[in-house]
């Protein structure tokens, strides 16, 4: 599998009229279905990095933040985020509660009435 920047050299190599940034490479890419998420990575090493940076810095990360951390910083490139969560899940199911992933946001109803109809305007 190439690199998105790789592929942007041989566009501009073989098409040098047309003027493409990595950007428009990947909006092309995605309205093709292709996508760059690599699903041949182990859960062991990505159990063992979560691992590593939640012991470390990394433990007040939420899940999407903990992606883009390990896609970073280290050698396991476009992990999937559903992969990173149930990692996450399995290994630090507080740390998650903590952050409140998953739980949905509602504002408290309350019940509120006045002395007659229409009191308020």
């Amino acid at each position: 599998m190439f690199k998105q920047e790789e592929i942007l050299s041989f566009v501009i190599r073989d098409y040098s009229c047309y003027t493409w940034s990595v950007r428009s490479l990947d909006c092309r890419l995605r309205h093709y279905g292709v996508f760059y998420s690599d699903k041949d990575v182990t859960v062991n090493d990505v159990r063992q990095t979560i691992a590593e940076e939640i012991d470390g810095p990394g433990k007040l990360l939420k899940y999407k933040a903990m992606q883009k951390k390990i896609r970073q910083e280290h050698e396991l490139k476009n992990i999937p985020r559903d992969l990173v969560h149930a990692v996450m899940y399995d290994s630090d199911l507080e740390g998650l509660k903590a952050h409140s992933v998953g739980k949905k946001k509602r504002k408290p109803e309350g019940h509120f009435s006045t002395k007659v109809h229409n009191f308020v305007h």
